[in-house]
């Protein structure tokens, strides 16, 4: 049985948002528009306030969030007009990064990660930028839906950092329209050049991502798992849903083994096979649900929705 410990309470965060380590903390965006810091002795530091009351100057609330080199990648909603990506540095300067306002007119930006691999060679756009919102997609896609994986050499960035000679390149959740469940999978540039990669409305709203050996494992409104490669090539891994398990919101990569946090309760471990275990059900233990998960080496550090912040032990 695993067991659970409690590292900070009353943390005012939401179900979509992320959550990163920090030295020997953690740092989460916040409903209230904060970027906040979780001390080990569970006291928390506000980094950043990007709103004041129902006042979101300029950006909005952060929601999904990376980090790299003593700096903070958010995606931020303005809930209902749009969004970007923005970067907040080690002395709390903020800069802005891309702007998904022409993506998503009816919807937002959510999950956010730092790729570790960089394409030697420039990739075809395997989707057009929409100049308007996508259409939804057919109940069965055509088989050639998807575009022919190219021949791509893929060199690893060690340890997450950027090569000197490579830009970072960010991999982006949105949903252009939220009320019609539509999904797109991008790529951004430091130079905020977007790039679709993936049209993922076949399986509702995209959520928190994670890479895992140069493809992209993306959790899903309708319950799924998908693998998406660089060229934008879907493979479904596995259906949460049908297993009566809840809805995917948070994964990472422990002990090698990728573990989702889902809306029903439970932390799940899927193996390569797709064979899912049940780690524990943070819900029927008391601490609702949960929503963000990171991995450390014996232990998973999870958000739920009551506000706490949880150590797992399997």
């Amino acid at each position: 049985m695993a067991s659970i410990s409690v590292l900070a309470t009353d943390l005012n965060v939401h179900t979509f948002q992320g959550m990163v380590r920090d030295g020997d903390g953690y740092v989460l965006p916040t409903l209230d528009g904060r970027l906040l810091r979780v001390n080990p002795d569970g006291s928390t530091k506000t980094l950043v306030q990007f709103c004041r009351g129902f006042e979101c100057e300029r950006f909005g609330v952060p929601f999904g969030i990376a980090a790299s080199q003593g700096n903070f990648y958010l995606t931020v909603s303005s809930f209902g007009i749009g969004g970007r990506l923005i970067r907040v540095s080690s002395s709390a300067s903020i800069t802005e990064i891309a702007d998904f306002t022409s993506l998503t007119p009816l919807g937002a930006p959510f999950g956010i990660i730092q790729s570790q691999f960089y394409p030697t060679a420039v990739l075809p756009s395997p989707l057009p930028l929409p100049s308007s919102l996508p259409a939804a997609p057919s109940a069965t896609p055509a088989p050639s839906s998807s575009p022919a994986e190219p021949a791509i050499a893929l060199q690893p960035s060690p340890n997450a950092a950027i090569a000197a000679d490579r830009q970072p390149v960010w991999i982006v959740t949105l949903s252009p329209n939220v009320l019609a469940s539509q999904g797109l999978l991008v790529r951004v540039t430091a130079e905020g050049a977007i790039a679709p990669i993936a049209d993922l409305s076949e399986y509702g709203i995209p959520f928190a991502l994670i890479e895992r050996e140069g493809k992209y494992i993306v959790a899903q409104e309708k319950g799924h798992l998908v693998e998406v490669s660089p060229a934008g090539n879907i493979t479904p891994l596995v259906d949460f849903q049908a297993a009566k398990l809840g809805i995917p919101l948070g994964l990472t990569l422990f002990q090698n083994t990728l573990v989702v946090a889902l809306n029903a309760g439970p932390l799940v471990q899927v193996t390569s096979d797709a064979e899912m275990t049940v780690i524990t059900n943070l819900a029927q233990a008391g601490y609702a649900f949960p929503f963000a998960v990171l991995a450390q080496e014996d232990s998973l550090v999870v958000a739920t929705t009551s506000g706490k912040l949880v150590r797992v032990v399997p």
